[in-house]
């Protein structure tokens, strides 16, 4: 008994070609969703009071960098307090809104599905 398995290798080559040209946008649009999720994670968590310091987050104007090989999406709050509320002080304690949030992040990064060969 045999068996025989033919492959049209050209349409093979054609797919990851497709893949290949297209990995650059879907990095980036990668780490755009694994940035948006991570921003509303921190919002949700920033204690309101005012509301000066949850309305005070800005994901990536201007700030988004691809380099062709990375993307890095910065992520930052002018408020002048909040680094207290992240880190607390002596009087109060730590939200650490930002660390925890980070720390959820590696499920973040097997749950965005992309295709590659769209």
């Amino acid at each position: 008994m045999s068996i025989r398995v033919e492959v049209d290798v050209s349409q093979v080559l054609d797919r990851l070609e497709i893949a290949r040209s297209g990995l650059d946008q879907k990095r980036q649009e990668f780490v755009r969703e694994l940035a948006r999720r991570l921003m509303q994670r921190i919002i949700e968590r920033t204690p309101v009071d005012t509301g000066r310091a949850r309305a005070g987050w800005n994901e990536g104007v201007g700030q988004e960098v691809d380099d062709g090989q990375s993307t890095q999406i910065s992520v930052t709050n002018d408020v002048e307090y909040i680094n207290f509320l992240e880190f607390g002080t002596s009087k109060m304690q730590a939200t650490a809104m930002v660390r925890s949030s980070l720390s959820q992040s590696p499920g973040d990064v097997g749950s965005i599905r992309l295709n590659i060969f769209e």
